[in-house]
């Protein structure tokens, strides 16, 4: 297998464990947000329920999830993901209580704490809707 020069003009190839760790540092950032995306998507209401719990789950089971949320939510602050995290879980943890069993709600519990020492602020879920709250998570889909 031949190795790719990465460098132009270079006569002496690199080493494949090199050329990944190039990559990967370079895409990082993309990584980042792309993550973050694909979070709000998954807990989105337009997610099924199901779904929306095993995300929830993964991510809490995850050791180093509040340092994970913490760089992909703030990478690009202007995208708006912490805020949307906080919208959807409110919504999750609101409107399907009596669907949640009391390990996903605790569950929830956690991922709501992340994201706040992630400096994200989060409605309470037992906060009473108000309607400028519910036309934001409207908005927000």
């Amino acid at each position: 297998m031949q190795h790719i020069n990465t460098r132009e003009g270079t006569s002496r190839s690199s080493s494949p464990k090199h050329q990944w760790k190039t990559i990967l540092w370079s895409s990082k950032d993309t990584f980042r947000v792309q993550l973050g995306r694909l979070l709000v998507h998954l807990l989105s209401p337009s997610q099924p329920l199901e779904e929306r719990r095993k995300v929830l789950e993964l991510v809490v089971q995850e050791p180093k999830h509040q340092e994970i949320l913490r760089d992909c939510l703030h990478f690009n602050p202007h995208l708006q993901h912490g805020p949307k995290l906080g919208l959807y879980l409110y919504e999750l943890l609101h409107n399907h209580k009596e669907e949640l069993t009391k390990e996903e709600q605790k569950t929830g519990g956690l991922f709501m704490s992340a994201l706040k020492s992630a400096g994200f602020k989060c409605v309470p879920p037992n906060a009473p809707p108000k309607p400028d709250l519910m036309k934001a998570i409207q908005e927000v889909r």
